[in-house]
């Protein structure tokens, strides 16, 4: 799937919940506590030709310079930049500091 497509897979799909977009803290907060809790958690961005997906990890917030609030972990593997990718660095390092507003989180329930 392209990262468009699993933008709006995630948003449709009742075992995801949006926690909200990263410019609140409290959306950032809960997108790491999801991880803790070993929950599958991404950060999607929509764009044209192709958005982009990074995904939360396990560990802790950290303060971003960038964005001005704590970030949670994350890994991001840019397909048209694979310079840039990273695991285990801060979600902002994946989107620029104009971008966060347009950054939705979500994480995956697991429900019986």
């Amino acid at each position: 799937m392209s990262a468009n497509a699993i933008a709006a897979f995630v948003a449709a799909d009742q075992k995801w919940t949006s926690l909200g977009s990263c410019d609140k803290q409290l959306s950032l907060d809960q997108a790491q506590g999801y991880a803790n809790l070993k929950k599958p958690v991404v950060a999607v961005y929509v764009a044209q030709p192709h958005g982009h997906v990074a995904l939360i990890l396990p560990g802790s917030a950290s303060k971003s310079q960038t964005w001005g609030m704590q970030v949670p972990n994350s890994a991001s593997f840019p397909l048209d930049a694979p310079q840039k990718a990273y695991v285990a660095g801060p979600l902002s390092k994946a989107f620029g500091p104009d971008k966060k507003t347009q950054v939705t989180l979500y994480g995956r329930n697991f429900v019986p």
